[in-house]
């Protein structure tokens, strides 16, 4: 994985191990014979991620994504764009480099715990000359609730998921092009990427302040 600061990229082990070895005892329970091949296609769908541990939580992003660090806007702390390698069209009869196959922005805010997220995020959104604060919805993330503001799912535009944990707050911001060659793609990795969302433990975080030392 290419990055320009040092943000630490693990290999992923096969992390589904667990999801197999459940799925294998209901079908043992229901009396179906157990698969005994299961460790390959756990390895398939791992192969080619790797841990993301970022500012308070980790996600699994594809290896070979570029990780850039951008100058935060205030109120934000900190600020990335997570984005796939480029595709070459042809326009005119002329090859012109095209978008990131797929991007999500991510940005953390320090929130006093006695404003509520909605309210937050709608003065937030309102700094930003953007509408929809208070109209955002509740939605479930990776096992954590999420508050969801911008474009309805399926139309053109851009999204953001919110979530808190004691005093800090994540975004984590995508684009969606449903008309976009690309569209299917990027559906698969960005939903991918944030259902694979975790806020970062205690050993996480003394890890990372070791690596920075």
């Amino acid at each position: 994985m290419r990055t320009s600061l040092a943000i630490l990229l693990t290999a992923v082990p096969t992390v589904l191990a667990a999801g197999a070895c459940d799925r294998a005892a209901e079908s043992e329970q229901a009396g179906a014979p157990v698969e005994t091949t299961a460790g390959p296609e756990v390895r398939a769908l791992t192969d080619g991620l790797a841990m993301w541990r970022a500012d308070g939580f980790t996600m699994l992003v594809p290896d070979d994504a570029d990780i850039v660090p951008t100058d935060p806007t205030a109120p934000a702390t900190w600020a990335v764009i997570v984005a796939g390698p480029g595709f070459v069209r042809e326009v005119d009869g002329l090859r012109q480099p095209g978008p990131p196959a797929y991007r999500l922005d991510a940005a953390t805010y320090a929130k006093p715990d006695t404003v509520a997220l909605e309210d937050w995020v709608a003065a937030r959104l309102a700094e930003r000359g953007e509408a929809g604060g208070a109209a955002g919805i509740t939605v479930p993330l990776a096992g954590e609730s999420a508050l969801r503001t911008g474009s309805a799912p399926g139309l053109a535009g851009s999204a953001s998921y919110w979530l808190e944990r004691n005093g800090k707050v994540v975004e984590l911001k995508l684009d969606e092009e449903p008309e976009s060659p690309l569209s299917g793609i990027q559906r698969h990795i960005q939903s991918l990427m944030l259902s694979t969302f975790r806020w970062s433990g205690e050993s996480d975080t003394s890890e990372e302040s070791a690596a920075a030392r």
